[in-house]
């Protein structure tokens, strides 16, 4: 089962072009500052998950891998994204703001201390 969806995977890719790869620090910069997704507005129905998903969304529409980033705190929990640069490493990007950010368990965000962090590829 699978060597066959294995192949059948790379078959279809192969016909419909469908790749992502890690963009360079600069692509991820050019890519962050031509997203509109910053420019939509946080409501009750639109969160930072919705942000999130459209940014990594749009990001793999050009190509690029993009990464869905889970952080938790003591009383709820935050989404952001991050690209694994090819030439400067990972770099997380707050979606609503377009921020270049620093999480890590231990520190704070936006006021509260990060618990857990993880990363959907």
């Amino acid at each position: 089962g699978y060597e066959e969806g294995y192949s059948d995977g790379l078959d279809y890719m192969a016909k419909n072009g469908y790749s992502i790869r890690n963009p360079t620090y600069e692509e991820a910069l050019l890519f962050i500052s031509s997203d509109l997704t910053d420019r939509n507005i946080y409501t009750d129905d639109y969160v930072c998950y919705d942000f999130t998903a459209d940014f990594n969304y749009n990001a793999e529409q050009q190509g690029y891998r993009c990464g869905f980033v889970y952080m938790t705190f003591s009383n709820g929990a935050h989404a952001i994204v991050c690209f694994e640069t090819t030439d400067r490493g990972l770099i997380y990007i707050e979606p609503q703001t377009d921020e270049i950010v620093n999480p890590a368990v231990g520190k704070m965000y936006n006021g509260e201390i990060i618990q857990s962090l993880g990363i959907i590829w």
